[in-house]
């Protein structure tokens, strides 16, 4: 039987058992989820979870700008402050069901226009 430690399972969404992460839960569900990694440039500190990047000209992600194209982060990543450190990488989260309070960075009704994504009030999600 294989021991269990902090990091050998990936926690899902509404189901926690002990304290296995301290960042918080950008996922209203999994369904229709679907991720993709990226590179993410050096030297922007902290970029917590939630926060929308976008694509440079490089093919590095930088943090975007209020209410541009770009798809949320899915897990909080410190890229350090060193311009010219080591690149870093992450996930985006390209479809699924987001807690809209979580989307961090953008204007979320300029963003889900730019993006083609619904959003539900009533329910605090985004729909990617």
């Amino acid at each position: 039987m294989a021991t269990e430690y902090i990091g050998n399972s990936i926690p899902a969404p509404g189901f926690y058992k002990g304290n296995v992460s301290t960042d918080d839960e950008l996922l209203d569900s999994t369904a229709r989820f679907t991720q993709k990694g990226v590179t993410l440039a050096p030297g922007q500190g902290a970029i917590p979870l939630g926060t929308v990047i976008s694509r440079r000209a490089d093919k590095k992600w930088i943090v975007a700008a209020t209410g541009a194209f770009g798809y949320p982060l899915r897990v909080g990543v410190n890229t350090g402050t060193d311009v010219d450190g080591k690149a870093y990488l992450g996930n985006i989260v390209v479809s699924g069901i987001l807690k809209l309070d979580r989307v961090k960075n953008a204007d979320v009704a300029a963003y889900a226009a730019t993006m083609g994504a619904r959003r539900d009030i009533n329910r605090n999600i985004l729909v990617l």
